[in-house]
């Protein structure tokens, strides 16, 4: 709040998954000092950080979604997975509610633990039941367990303000630590419908977005980020400036054209700032 008062701020832009319900809950305290924030309402909030949450509102309006379960204790979750047909199939377990790829394993009892520590780098979001044991104890909080597809992933851009909505599945051809390397902004018109039923179902507004995984030609929930996404940009190099719009139509300035290239491609790579007294080099 000191920083909106010094820097005479209109808005707050809400990009982190963890700061979302402590802004939400300080709403109205902003809003006092005429200050807007852009985000939905707690409740659908609440609904839609929670994985757990989410799914089980998925699944009560017809959305496919992967079979989920929540557990606690190892005894718990060595059970679920035995329902989910392993140790012969691989199954994910992730927090309810984390930030980025934070607490997410793929379990996987045919991965040889050995081979990946001399030959990849740390980070392998693979791992075994005896290393889940070892880590976690008899006792942790709630986990996700989660039914593991291997498919084609899109992530779901959507901007809906009143009775303006426009939803930008792109697809996600590489991905690295949960990041966007490469898309595709793609017409799917099943993941359209579906990601407008669920944001009228969690009664989400401005701008947020969801995580499909196309099996069999079916487009099956993974996640929803009620917030702006990291790779949203992606949209708005397709002509969908929607970030911008949602801000606009909040302060009531109305709003620019936006005309969807379908399409578009994006490639991320790394880069570099040198600088060598007053020359500065660029990589």
């Amino acid at each position: 709040m000191d920083i909106c008062k010094k820097k005479s701020i209109h808005i707050i832009v809400p990009q982190n998954t963890l700061e979302l319900g402590i802004l939400s809950d300080n709403k109205s305290l902003f809003e006092n000092n005429n200050v807007q924030i852009l985000i939905s309402n707690k409740e659908s909030i609440e609904k839609s950080n929670n994985k757990y949450e989410l799914l089980k509102v998925a699944e009560k309006i017809g959305i496919p979604c992967v079979k989920f379960y929540e557990v606690s204790n190892i005894i718990d979750l060595e059970k679920k997975l035995k329902s989910f047909g392993w140790p012969k199939k691989r199954v994910v377990i992730k927090p309810p509610l984390s930030n980025g790829s934070r607490g997410v394993r793929i379990i996987d009892e045919s991965i040889n633990l050995k081979e990946k520590f001399f030959n990849e780098k740390p980070g392998s979001l693979f791992i075994n039941f005896e290393m889940i044991k070892l880590t976690l104890g008899e006792f942790f909080d709630k986990l996700l367990i989660m039914e593991y597809l291997d498919g084609r992933e899109y992530t779901v851009d959507v901007m809906k303000v009143e009775d303006k909505s426009l939803i930008i599945p792109r697809s996600r051809g590489v991905i690295k630590s949960g990041i966007t390397f490469f898309g595709m902004v793609e017409k799917h018109k099943l993941i359209e419908e579906y990601s407008l039923r669920l944001a009228e179902a969690l009664e989400l507004k401005f701008c947020f977005g969801f995580q499909f995984i196309i099996k069999d030609d079916i487009p099956f929930l993974i996640e929803c980020n009620p917030r702006v996404q990291g790779s949203m940009v992606i949209s708005t190099m397709a002509n969908a400036n929607i970030i911008l719009n949602s801000v606009l139509l909040k302060l009531n300035k109305g709003s620019i054209p936006m005309d969807l290239h379908y399409g578009t491609t994006f490639t991320r790579y790394w880069g570099g700032i040198a600088k060598n007294n007053d020359t500065t080099m660029k990589l």
